[in-house]
């Protein structure tokens, strides 16, 4: 048979095996090829890398060298100036002790001579008998001055040891002191002959005075610091719930069962806070460099916490020294020396006063109004042995290092009715008292909100608990009083100003035991009910005015001057700055200017924060109000080291806000800029395309990004020369007529300008965080 024929195109398996021999060989041969092309272009880029690393490295060594020798030049300048400005300081300091040493003809105590104000302290204790109303407040009006007085050589006294420092706060606490002692042996008199100054038609007494009628006309501020409203219940009608002060705009009504008893009502305004300094939340948070974070330190807890008050904030701004490194001049020697004398301590300190101590409220339990049919009195004691009615009801804690106090505070007290003389045919009748002072009727209602009623109840049985808690709690709300007050116009308040009451007992300000809160804005009233008689202030929001919505610094029209205009969320600044002093050229709220009695005054720097400070202009930011506004804060050293700079070339140089800083992130600082009489100055001002300006804790920079560009770019002009910080920027590249300027710039111009960039923390700081997202 013949064989079968063999499938055309069928390969064998010989050939299947050589074939796929051949095909690994040249996968293999592939693959090496790959391999060497690739550990080719890995050698090559890691040469590569390493040359860039190597000019990287050497490019920042060669930046490093310039940056440490150019903050070694600008410290070198910086200190320059500062030997300048304390020298200078020293000399202003000594003229003006030596002045008021030999010009000392007025009588009135130098309240930086130790054994002159403790003199003058018990001489006034010794008289205060003898004295009036009107002969009270004229003392209270010099007692401020010296106050005054005090607060200002911690501003201006460029050498302060310990042992000053010490003196100088005591003097401050004493004074304060004797105001309020002052204020409460007149009251005590004026209610021992109460019936004195009774009203024909209410047969109650009520009596009005205030500082502004007794004042000297140079002292004279067109407003009263002091005004004192009394009343006194002597008709027991319950007809008559309480009493308007017209003159003072107060009012107050009393509910049913204080109208039966033997008391008074004083409401004691006071223009100063005597009190948020010895609050704990007002105690400044230390800083942790290495974190950047706030803590409360243990110092700053035991201060708060001490009987004794805490530091005045008015020495924030004052470096302090050793008593090896004061200097001993001749005035110094007559008007600073040490003296043996010891400060007059009053016993009974401001606040104690307010509230009555134990032995005087024994006194006077046969007086003490009911409530809830509950000896008040048994009441207090409850609440001071177990404080479980504090426990049970929620007390919002007023915390001032985003709030403050604004327009004074407010001494709403219910006094005890001294026993009245009696006249007879012949004879006028007095009851002889050891004891001359006000005594304080403790009142105070404790108030639970309405409840909700149990779960399981029925409709009916819900209902019927629903009304008798109603019922129960317009009862404890009736045994309130309502009170109306008239706020201080020459404050600015920015926002509804909330009424809060001073807890002596814990030095806090609180919120709780007030209801029914009502302001009136255009009569400047606020109104509210209120649980217990105390000490009331105004509170509102610090920082209304933040965060800046835009800034501008540049040279002022005559030599040595600067201008600084702020833009705030509500009001609007501008300052000029001569030499180390500046003036509030002008304020705006919305449309309005306001404050002319302030603006156009040359002071100090220092003085002018302080001042708008006081009015509810906060320009004195704390280190954590970036927390209290919600922005995100700057690399502190960097920022810092702009404000040198920035007060070091500000006579030659314009700096302005910049839109692009908020989003520049934490170590970047945006701003824009321009020289002085520059040829392009008007252009670039109507057509908005100044120059940037970027500074970083490594370098600064001129930015090729404008403000009017669509994005932000870090990149830097292009053959832009290495420069370490802003002056060395800056120097290097301003013209002759610049340098000369900054050349024939005085210290204390650069004094001045950085007082108002960074007093206490910093001034700029808010308007380099201008236009955040937040």
């Amino acid at each position: 048979m013949p064989s079968p024929k063999k499938k055309k195109g069928k390969l064998t398996k010989a050939e299947k095996e050589r074939r796929k021999k051949e095909e690994a060989e040249r996968r293999t041969q592939e693959e090496e090829l790959a391999r060497k092309k690739f550990e080719e272009e890995e050698r090559v880029r890691r040469n590569e890398e390493k040359a860039e690393r190597e000019r990287t490295e050497k490019r920042r060594a060669e930046e490093k060298k310039i940056r440490d020798f150019h903050f070694a030049e600008t410290n070198v300048v910086l200190e320059k100036h500062w030997k300048q400005i304390m020298n200078h300081r020293e000399e202003l300091w000594e003229k003006k002790r030596w002045q008021q040493y030999i010009n000392e003809v007025d009588g009135k105590p130098d309240p930086l001579i130790l054994p002159e104000i403790n003199s003058y302290i018990s001489e006034m204790n010794e008289d205060l008998s003898n004295y009036n109303l009107d002969d009270v407040l004229r003392e209270c009006h010099v007692c401020l001055s010296l106050i005054n007085e005090v607060e200002n050589a911690f501003l201006e006294c460029p050498f302060i040891n310990i042992k000053i420092e010490t003196e100088w706060n005591e003097t401050i606490r004493n004074v304060k002191n004797l105001i309020q002692r002052s204020l409460d042996r007149v009251t005590y008199t004026l209610l021992k002959n109460a019936s004195h100054h009774m009203d024909p038609e209410t047969l109650n007494m009520h009596y009005y005075g205030s500082d502004i009628n007794v004042s000297a006309p140079s002292e004279n501020l067109g407003h009263s610091m002091i005004t004192y409203c009394l009343w006194a219940n002597l008709s027991k009608n319950p007809r008559y719930k309480g009493m308007e002060f017209k003159e003072a705009g107060h009012k107050f009504e009393l509910p049913r069962n204080l109208l039966v008893k033997d008391c008074a009502v004083r409401i004691l305004h006071t223009t100063f806070d005597h009190y948020s300094d010895l609050c704990f939340t007002e105690s400044s948070p230390s800083r942790d460099k290495n974190c950047g974070k706030f803590k409360q330190t243990e110092a700053n807890i035991d201060a708060c916490q001490s009987e004794e008050p805490m530091k005045d904030k008015t020495n924030s701004a004052t470096s302090l020294k050793t008593e090896s490194d004061v200097p001993e001049t001749a005035v110094e020697r007559i008007k600073l020396s040490p003296s043996p004398v010891q400060p007059i301590t009053i016993p009974v300190p401001v606040e104690s006063k307010a509230n009555s101590s134990t032995e005087m409220n024994n006194k006077a339990q046969s007086d003490i109004p009911e409530v809830n049919d509950v000896n008040l009195l048994a009441q207090k004691e409850d609440v001071q042995n177990s404080q479980k009615s504090e426990e049970e009801t929620t007390e919002e804690v007023v915390d001032l290092r985003g709030n403050t106090i604004i327009g004074g505070v407010f001494n709403v007290d219910l006094l005890k009715l001294p026993a009245q003389s009696v006249k007879t045919k012949y004879w006028l009748l007095t009851q002889a008292e050891e004891n001359k002072d006000i005594v304080h009727m403790p009142y105070k209602v404790n108030i639970v909100p309405p409840k909700s009623p149990p779960s399981g109840m029925t409709s009916t049985a819900a209902a019927e608990f629903v009304e008798a808690e109603v019922k129960r709690y317009e009862q404890e709300m009736s045994q309130t009083f309502l009170i109306t007050l008239k706020l201080p116009s020459s404050f600015l308040y920015l926002g509804q100003p909330n009424p809060v009451v001073w807890d002596n007992h814990k030095r806090r300000w609180i919120t709780s035991g007030i209801y029914d809160v009502k302001y009136d804005e255009d009569e400047g009233c606020l109104s509210f009910k209120s649980a217990q008689f105390g000490i009331i202030g105004a509170m509102l929001n610090k920082y209304s005015n933040l965060p800046y919505q835009s800034w501008e610094l540049k040279p002022g029209k005559s030599p040595n001057s600067v201008s600084l205009s702020i833009t705030g969320a509500a009001v609007l600044l501008q300052f000029e700055i001569l030499n180390s002093f500046c003036k509030i050229v002008h304020l705006q709220h919305g449309e309005k200017s306001i404050f002319p009695e302030l603006c156009n005054k040359w002071m100090l720097p220092q003085a002018a924060v302080k001042e708008l400070s006081r009015i509810g202009i906060n320009v004195n930011p704390r280190y954590d109000v970036t927390d209290c506004i919600g922005v995100t804060g700057k690399d502190v050293e960097t920022e810092e080291w702009v404000y040198h700079c920035m007060a070091l070339v500000c006579q030659a140089f314009t700096f302005m806000w910049s839109r692009w800083n908020g989003g520049s992130g934490k170590d970047c600082i945006v701003m824009k800029f321009c020289e002085k009489n520059s040829t392009e100055d008007e252009d670039m001002s109507a057509q908005g395309t100044y120059p940037l300006i970027l500074i970083t804790p490594e370098r600064a920079t001129i930015l090729k990004c404008l403000e009017l560009s669509e994005a932000f770019s870090d990149e830097p002009l292009d053959d832009l020369q290495f420069y370490g910080d802003l002056y060395h920027l800056l120097m290097g590249r301003a013209s002759i007529s610049a340098k000369e300027l900054i050349a024939d710039s005085k210290a204390e111009l650069y004094s001045g300008e950085l007082h108002i960039h960074s007093f206490g923390w910093s001034q700029l700081q808010l308007l380099l965080l201008c236009q955040q997202n937040y």
